[in-house]
């Protein structure tokens, strides 16, 4: 199952922890967990312990999207790298449906295997 978390910029209030994070990470890196925590309560007024924002670290770096080096947090390469391709056959498939845009799916659905995206509408 392909999961993917793309956090929703322009609604930020209302988006998931693991979107917020992915936020401050889109635009800051590397960061330290403190320096994370900081930027989600005082850029996002969300008020979140310390120990929730380093879980979601730890759940985000478990699904290999987000990498740890030292102390510092980033979004792994390689995800964003899977993001966009998967980005680029979805775009595809809707922009000419007539291509038989499955089986290049299919094969994206083996590197995603280990990553984590969950597409936000709202």
């Amino acid at each position: 199952m392909i999961q993917v978390v793309v956090p929703d910029l322009k609604s930020i209030q209302s988006s998931s922890t693991k979107g917020l994070v992915l936020s401050v990470l889109a635009t800051e890196h590397p960061l330290r967990a403190k320096q994370i925590w900081q930027r989600l309560d005082r850029g996002y007024g969300k008020r979140l312990s310390y120990k929730t924002v380093y879980k979601v670290l730890q759940e985000l770096n478990d699904t290999r999207v987000l990498c740890k080096q030292g102390k510092e947090w980033q979004i792994d390469p390689t995800w964003a790298l899977r993001v966009k391709q998967f980005v680029v056959v979805l775009e595809k498939s809707y922009a000419k449906p007539e291509l038989q845009v499955r089986e290049t799916l299919q094969a994206r659905e083996i590197a995603f295997e280990r990553a984590s995206v969950r597409i936000n509408t709202n």
